[in-house]
């Protein structure tokens, strides 16, 4: 099993990225992990390519309301 794992995932573009390249290498990654989801459409864009990304926290988790 691979599982990619992200600290921050804002936009999902970099852990897609890093799904992309494992794949292209040949292995298949199953599980998208990461710390902070920010809740800025990342978890959307990972779970459109078929992925559930699991987070220890949110920003609203956490009270937060942007990140800067």
């Amino acid at each position: 099993m691979i599982a990619v794992v992200e600290d921050v995932v804002t936009s999902g573009a970099s852990l897609l990225r890093a799904v992309d390249r494992i794949s292209a290498a040949g292995y298949r990654p199953v599980q998208a992990l990461t710390i902070l989801d920010r809740q800025e459409g990342g978890r959307e864009a990972i779970e459109e390519r078929g992925f559930v990304l699991q987070a220890l926290f949110t920003r609203q988790d956490l009270g937060i309301n942007k990140i800067e």
